[in-house]
């Protein structure tokens, strides 16, 4: 699932997701996703520290929304986040 995920995240941001801890995945009696030690870098030309790091990410949406077409994110955490956010001389 890690590359999966890496080439969403990419494909939304253009920045290269790593994860360097396991994934689990749920499917019973929700849809379940937890990874650990994911990393984000920044955007070309504001630094080498990475953007976003997390020690873990993890969601649950219950199946029955699923089947009625729903997608509805019953539980969201993260744990350990740290961001590091810059500004360029543009102030984006």
């Amino acid at each position: 699932y890690k590359e999966e995920l890496a080439k969403l995240i990419h494909d939304k941001t253009h920045l290269p997701l790593t994860i360097d801890g396991p994934i689990s995945v749920n499917y019973f009696p929700w849809l379940g996703f937890e990874a650990f030690d994911l990393k984000l870098p920044q955007p070309a030309g504001f630094g080498d520290d990475a953007f976003i790091k997390a020690k873990s990410v993890a969601f649950k949406i219950p199946l029955r929304a699923l089947l009625r077409g729903q997608c509805i994110i019953e539980s969201l955490t993260v744990d350990g986040i740290s961001l590091h956010l810059i500004e360029n001389t543009k102030g984006t």
